[in-house]
């Protein structure tokens, strides 16, 4: 090949002119790999200053978009989270410094961040909403179920919904409708009660 002629800029070229080129380089590489182009291209990406460097420049070219609207979407979820939840948000890029999210177009004061890390530091996303469910294998006994249901049914702690009802089905495809009782009370005056 001929390397003395001056070759225009690839972004310069035109669309049949890079097709030609991307052509003549992918036959290269594949004479020059012995049809291990894929290798080569890891080794290449992955293993030399000059390969990470160009990886690095392709990743935020492809996945600026998504980036930031990930990170546009944590920040909506921070601003409409209730106070003491919003650090749990905010810990998913706090890893990131200010300049970095700055630069999706996110911000955030220096305070808030250093609680987001304090937070990601000590907990895992997610963490504390993993809840006990109770064991429902255990089943409690009759006399309990009618104390809960002769409780619930006294019309000082709920009354028969007027608009409410549920359809109850029966083996011989008879239906009943039974209305929703409305707690007339608080939780914590059942509770106490």
């Amino acid at each position: 090949m001929d390397f003395s002629k001056k070759i225009q800029k690839f972004s310069n070229q035109k669309s049949g002119q890079k097709g030609a080129n991307i052509k003549k380089i992918l036959a290269i590489l594949k004479h020059l790999t012995g049809d291990d182009e894929v290798n080569f291209l890891k080794y290449y990406f992955l293993s030399t200053n000059q390969g990470k460097t160009v990886l690095e420049e392709l990743k935020e070219v492809i996945f600026e978009k998504k980036i930031k609207e990930i990170f546009l979407n944590i920040q909506k979820a921070h601003q409409n989270a209730p106070q003491n939840e919003k650090q749990r948000f905010l810990s998913l890029i706090s890893h990131f410094s200010k300049a970095e999210l700055e630069k999706y177009g996110v911000s955030f004061s220096y305070s808030s961040l250093n609680t987001a890390s304090n937070y990601r530091n000590n907990y895992k996303f997610g963490e504390s909403y993993n809840v006990k469910r109770p064991d429902c294998k255990q089943v409690l006994p009759s006399e309990t179920i009618e104390k809960i249901h002769n409780f619930f049914y006294n019309d000082r702690i709920s009354t028969n919904s007027s608009y409410l009802s549920i359809i109850k089905k029966f083996p011989n495809n008879k239906k009943e409708s039974i209305p929703v009782r409305i707690l007339e009370t608080s939780y914590i005056n059942c509770y106490t009660q």
